[in-house]
């Protein structure tokens, strides 16, 4: 076995526990209520707290898809606060923090904040802009990566 197989194993090893790992996170929310997702079906809503979000957002990638349109997102989010989107081919560079008081991840830019409630409805994450009532969920995670997978850092226009 060469030290490249290895490398692959040791990485997808780790893939599969960081997964697992959110997907038990998901299981531990503190606050909850119930949404209608079908008239015969309900799923629990819950929403992540100041610390699960830092814990699924720092040193991560999140790939985002805008629902009802073919637009998809994919932003890095580096420790200590920059986060680099990539929309279109272009990347662009902004500053991000966690609103511990109101359990918001917010983004900062020339237009000032902008905040948003990272929700599970059942097995699916949402970025929620208002909470009571439950309202603008259009982003939905798509998938979360560790580390800047696809070099958004580097190729952010500063």
């Amino acid at each position: 076995m060469s030290a490249y197989d290895l490398g692959f194993g040791f990485a997808f090893v780790r893939g599969l526990v960081l997964t697992l790992m959110a997907g038990l996170s998901l299981l531990s929310f503190s606050c909850s209520a119930s949404a209608l997702n079908a008239p015969e079906q309900e799923v629990i809503v819950r929403t992540l707290t100041a610390e699960q979000i830092r814990e699924l957002t720092e040193d991560k990638t999140w790939i985002i898809d805008f629902d009802n349109s073919a637009v998809v997102s994919t932003t890095y989010y580096k420790v200590g606060g920059e986060r680099f989107t990539e929309r279109d081919g272009l990347v662009e560079r902004l500053q991000w923090f966690i609103d511990e008081q109101t359990d918001r991840r917010c983004v900062r830019s020339a237009f000032g904040s902008r905040c948003g409630y990272i929700v599970s409805f059942g097995s699916t994450l949402k970025i929620c802009m208002q909470l009571n009532p439950l309202g603008d969920c259009s982003y939905t995670v798509a998938r979360i990566i560790s580390g800047d997978r696809y070099g958004l850092e580097q190729r952010a226009s500063f």
